[in-house]
């Protein structure tokens, strides 16, 4: 994706951006806040539910398509290098990443095997209150059933629950993973697991309204977002030590800055959703 010897181009430089496919980048846990807070406001007493899904490995197994490895073709000395994987930082590689919904897909018959794996949805007692969206100042288009957001490795799924879209939210993001991936051999060459990390599959593959995402637990019915309580103790333990110490190394201030940052780009956000 960078310039090389000794043609000095690069992938990029024979990509034709306009016929690339459009892709959105932002901040994904900006986005899904935006999102949710949209939904609530268009759906004030209907659950908003969150699925988390982690690749494994992620570009290293996605394979490109044949004439685009043609067209990435790089030469190195008297070698040409024909990449089959798609490439970190190459321009055609994020729209491989998408997603796209057919109307006639039918998630009980066509489906991950892994699907069996994922839980039933789970809604939090009617009893519980819905919290309160508060006008935003930009519009957010909204899709029927919901939109799956990728941030490195994790792929965040939020939809409105129902019948028709809770079996569809499920398992959109592991079948594209299943397709991309390719089931393995029961004889493998070069021994690998399954592009999708089943671990956590199972343990946050579940539609919810609760969710620990990047880092922050996205409360949904309560309609808050908060740091989960061992980061807050981490956090305040290493500024309390910080000023009771009236030192601190420079690779330590620089975590913690980094922390902060992170915190303070999010805090707006936090208060307004």
């Amino acid at each position: 994706s960078f310039p090389f010897h000794p043609s000095n181009t690069s992938v990029n430089f024979r990509v034709i951006e306009q016929e690339l496919p459009p892709c959105m980048f932002a901040y994904c846990l900006l986005q899904l806040i935006h999102y949710i807070a949209a939904l609530r406001l268009q759906h004030q007493s209907t659950p908003i539910l969150i699925q988390k899904v982690d690749w494994k490995f992620a570009y290293k197994r996605i394979h490109l398509h044949p004439d685009t490895s043609i067209q990435c073709c790089s030469t190195f000395r008297d070698l040409a290098l024909i990449p089959l994987r798609a490439i970190f930082g190459g321009d055609p590689c994020p729209s491989e990443w998408g997603i796209i919904n057919h109307p006639s897909w039918d998630p009980s018959t066509l489906h991950s095997p892994n699907q069996s794996k994922i839980a039933a949805p789970h809604i939090l007692a009617a009893s519980k209150p819905f919290g309160a969206a508060a006008p935003l100042m930009v519009d957010i288009p909204l899709e029927a059933i919901g939109k799956a957001d990728v941030y490195i490795d994790d792929t965040v799924t939020v939809s409105l629950h129902s019948k028709e879209n809770d079996p569809k939210a499920a398992a959109a993001v592991p079948l594209a993973i299943h397709i991309l991936g390719r089931p393995l051999l029961p004889d493998e060459p070069i021994a690998q697991t399954d592009l999708m990390c089943l671990r956590k599959l199972m343990a946050e593959g579940r539609l919810v309204e609760i969710k620990n995402t990047l880092g922050w637990d996205i409360d949904t019915r309560n309609f808050c977002l908060c740091l989960p309580t061992h980061k807050f103790k981490a956090w305040h333990k290493s500024i309390d030590t910080i000023l009771q110490a009236g030192s601190t190394s420079h690779s330590h201030l620089d975590t913690l800055i980094g922390r902060l940052t992170h915190v303070s780009v999010v805090m707006p956000y936090i208060l307004h959703f």
